[in-house]
């Protein structure tokens, strides 16, 4: 087994994990810790509801939940009160997957917003989604190909070509 660079640390970290059995309880803890943090941040939004708070959103409220959840962390790693392998033992529950997040968790949030939109409205609105989604395009191509070119002639940047006006398009 070769046990140098990532993919040999990595193998080194699976198999110490595997070897005690500790990871089904990492993982189990990891599971009750996030639906834990699913129903506070349920409980959250009903309760800023019933107070009639409107300046701030349950979408926001979670964010705001999850920054003060990582900054625990951090503030707790800084003091030294977790073990020196404890990212080394438990980072990978920490690390946001984005394969996981883009195949499982965003078709489902795509799919709920499109079958709760309200068809009546959209279509009386489309004219204004159409006018705003096409200029928006073509503006945001212009201003990101225009100011990459730009901070090329300036030294800012690597030297490009006007090329960067249609990769602006999918920026």
């Amino acid at each position: 087994m070769n046990h140098t660079g990532v993919e040999g640390a990595t193998d080194l970290i699976i198999a110490s994990k595997t070897a005690t059995g500790e990871e089904e309880s990492v993982a189990s803890l990891s599971i009750m810790l996030l639906l834990l943090v699913l129903g506070f941040t349920m409980l959250l939004g009903s309760w800023l509801k019933s107070r009639g708070v409107t300046w701030l959103h349950q979408a926001g409220a979670a964010l705001l939940l999850g920054m003060a959840g990582g900054l625990a962390l951090v503030v707790q790693a800084s003091k030294g009160n977790l073990t020196e392998d404890w990212l080394v033992r438990y980072g990978d529950y920490l690390v946001f997957d984005t394969e996981f997040f883009f195949l499982f968790l965003l078709p489902p949030i795509i799919f709920e917003s499109g079958y709760a939109l309200n068809g009546e409205a959209f279509f009386r609105n489309l004219g204004k989604i159409v006018y705003f989604a096409f200029p928006g395009t073509l503006l945001g191509a212009v201003t990101f190909g225009l100011g990459m070119y730009v901070l090329g002639l300036v030294r800012l940047s690597h030297p490009v070509s006007l090329f960067l006006f249609s990769y602006g398009q999918l920026v």
